[in-house]
């Protein structure tokens, strides 16, 4: 039996990023975090200096505040995760933002989408101009639309290109709806880092939890041209009031 309270952290040398569990104040997964690219988990404290007397060094220095703050980068886009980060749900269906390009004749023409087109979200250019929508056009500048993607112009607007922009709904989707009035929830973060080669050739890891902890209320996606989005959030500890004061363990243990 290998015994780990005799393994001195400067024969440990960290490598690879692990993988992590945050769960939920209900104790049900909110997300697993197996595909990590960073994760960084930094307790920090604040100290406060006392002075007395004509000396220009304090004469005692206390700890006043102390927290955790734990960062992550993932490569792949988790909605569970996204949810709790927000303090909201999962929701069925989907909305699509969609752009086309369509040729009016016979002052008519139809969008793609021919169900669900939110009426109030479409957007006509034509000539480089927007148009303005209206129950009855009977202007140049004005169109109607319904909710099956009809779209009809004034009469004698005809043979013109448009680009139109809308957004439509379906069912075979999941949606992510943040309030004005939401704010994140509690969680708890369980890591564990990657396997860690001994020199007597036996492999530990180190796991780390932090019991509560909030996000700040970021969800950070970065498109590039070139390269892969990976989200990143930023959670914060709190205190979970526990009987036995604990915040965040570290707990060393061998790869069985």
């Amino acid at each position: 039996m290998l015994n780990l309270a005799n393994v001195k952290s400067n024969n440990l040398v960290l490598h690879g990023v692990g993988e992590a569990f945050l769960l939920s104040a209900d104790g049900s997964i909110a997300g697993r975090l197996s595909k990590l690219q960073s994760m960084s988990i930094e307790v920090s404290s604040e100290s406060e200096d006392v002075y007395g007397g004509d000396s220009l060094f304090p004469i005692f220095n206390y700890i006043k505040s102390k927290t955790a703050t734990f960062k992550f980068k993932n490569a792949t886009m988790n909605m569970d995760v996204l949810a709790v980060t927000q303090g909201t749900v999962v929701e069925g269906n989907g909305e699509v933002n969609a752009v086309e390009t369509l040729e009016v004749k016979g002052n008519k023409a139809n969008l793609s989408a021919t169900t669900g087109v939110d009426v109030e979200s479409v957007v006509v250019i034509a000539d480089g101009k927007a148009l303005k929508r209206a129950t009855s056009p009977t202007a140049s500048d004005q169109f109607s639309v319904t909710e099956t993607g009809a779209l009809t112009f004034a009469t004698g607007f005809t043979n013109t290109t448009i680009e139109v922009s809308y957004v439509y709904k379906v069912t075979d989707g999941s949606t992510v709806n943040v309030l004005t009035n939401d704010v994140p929830g509690f969680v708890e973060l369980r890591h564990t880092s990657a396997p860690v080669k001994l020199p007597d050739g036996r492999k530990v890891q180190l796991h780390t939890r932090v019991y509560k902890a909030v996000c700040d209320g970021g969800f950070n996606l970065e498109y590039t041209r070139d390269g892969a989005v990976a989200p990143e959030v930023t959670f914060k500890s709190v205190d979970p009031e526990r009987p036995d004061k604990r915040f965040v363990t570290y707990s060393l243990t061998e790869v069985k």
